[in-house]
């Protein structure tokens, strides 16, 4: 491939340019490589990239120009969760978690810890039939829900305290040993 002094020019100031994203970069470059007279195979090599890599740019930089090496644009991203379900999941962490977790409230972190202990103990055969599973899992938890209840005294917090300190003192001194 033969460039002219004003497209090897252009190519040479994306590579040297810092506000070009590195992939495009990296794409000018194969096409630097591959005018100098390099085979692909080592334009690949060069580059970190497999041979069709390579030939893909020298193909899009033939037909387009310089627009043939920037990353196409995307479509917004599909929404990943839907919002009637996302809704559903809000109201779901307004209502209290089981006693038996220690737990005042619903964080993001513990919710997602018991939705996937639910989901690992079943097979679904449709999202339908998951939700539902998730929406029975939480609402046979909040049916006893009680708020969280301090049973230990503040004496025997502290004793135990003392007794973690005192174990994480002797494993840091022997250790130190």
């Amino acid at each position: 491939m033969e460039l002219t002094i004003d497209e090897r020019a252009e190519l040479q100031a994306v590579v040297k340019s810092a506000d070009v994203p590195a992939p495009v970069a990296t794409r000018a470059r194969i096409v630097l490589w591959h005018s100098e007279g390099r085979l692909k195979k080592q334009v690949a090599e060069l580059a970190g990239v497999s041979r069709p890599t390579v030939d893909l740019w020298l193909s899009h930089y033939q037909t387009e120009g310089l627009a043939g090496l920037v990353d196409r644009s995307h479509a917004a991203p599909r929404e990943q969760v839907p919002a009637p379900i996302r809704a559903r999941l809000l109201a779901a962490t307004r209502t209290s978690p089981p006693a038996d977790t220690g737990l005042s409230h619903w964080s993001n972190q513990e919710m997602a810890a018991f939705t996937r202990q639910s989901i690992r103990r079943g097979t679904f055969s449709s999202v339908k039939v998951l939700i539902k599973q998730i929406r029975d899992y939480i609402m046979h938890w909040n049916t006893s829900a009680k708020p969280f209840v301090w049973t230990a005294t503040a004496d025997e917090i502290l004793a135990k305290v003392r007794l973690v300190e005192t174990n994480i003192k002797k494993l840091v001194d022997n250790n130190a040993k």
